[in-house]
């Protein structure tokens, strides 16, 4: 049931606003990350068209190939879809967040540092454009 993957990005989202008015920003990062990832997994399935078998083929070669995660595939293979739906000014506009969203996800799970209030508000702003562009491309 692909509607999961909806139900848990909006779960994800409200999490993170929630840890977010706790001022817990490394968590809160994690959880809209969390939600985009989700949202991109209905997209896969549902707007896309991927199965499941083809999202596992696709994703076990890409990572043989590359060595990057299922997360690098989900989010790859949804931008060349969104490269043909959107206009230069959004699709940049995507690119911009996901790859700053993805960067400080990492810091903030995989490194000794902490997320300041300037970077945490700058995820919210990137989270909201891509959402935007999901929802603007996909109808979701």
């Amino acid at each position: 049931m692909n509607a999961n993957y909806l139900r848990k990005a909006k779960e994800c989202k409200l999490s993170g606003d929630l840890i977010s008015r706790q001022k817990y920003f490394n968590a809160s990062i994690h959880s809209y990350y969390y939600s985009i990832v989700h949202n991109m997994n209905y997209i896969l399935r549902e707007k896309i068209g991927m199965t499941e078998q083809e999202i596992l083929l696709n994703s076990n070669i890409f990572r043989q190939k590359t060595g990057k995660s299922l997360h690098v595939f989900t989010i790859n293979t949804v931008k060349k879809s969104l490269k043909l739906k959107l206009n230069d000014k959004d699709f940049c506009s995507f690119n911009v967040g996901i790859s700053r969203l993805k960067f400080l996800r990492n810091k903030s799970d995989y490194q000794n540092q902490m997320i300041k209030p300037r970077e945490h508000r700058n995820v919210k702003f990137h989270f909201g454009n891509i959402f935007s562009c999901l929802q603007k491309a996909f109808a979701i």
